[in-house]
């Protein structure tokens, strides 16, 4: 898994700790959990989407397009959190 993936899984579990945990015992752990359950997930969709592919360029590839579009999804996700638990 890349570094942008493992970046953006940190924040994802940083504004669930922030927005849906707030004042909650325990919220450091669950968001670590929570952390910890997104990153294996991440690897296993990586290693399971590169199986077959022999290419090493090819896998590369198919690993960052999987890590960018990751990335968009969980900050999209992160701002709707925020936007409807958050008050600034």
């Amino acid at each position: 898994m890349g570094w942008l993936a493992t970046v953006s899984i940190a924040c994802q579990a940083v504004v669930i700790s922030a927005s849906l945990l707030n004042g909650k015992r325990f919220n450091v752990f669950a968001s670590f959990v929570f952390f910890i359950f997104l990153a294996v997930l991440m690897g296993r969709l990586m290693r399971l989407c590169t199986v077959g592919v022999a290419d090493i360029d090819a896998v590369l590839l198919v690993r960052s397009a999987i890590a960018l579009g990751y990335a968009v999804a969980v900050y999209a996700a992160a701002a709707w959190l925020m936007e409807r638990h958050l008050s600034v």
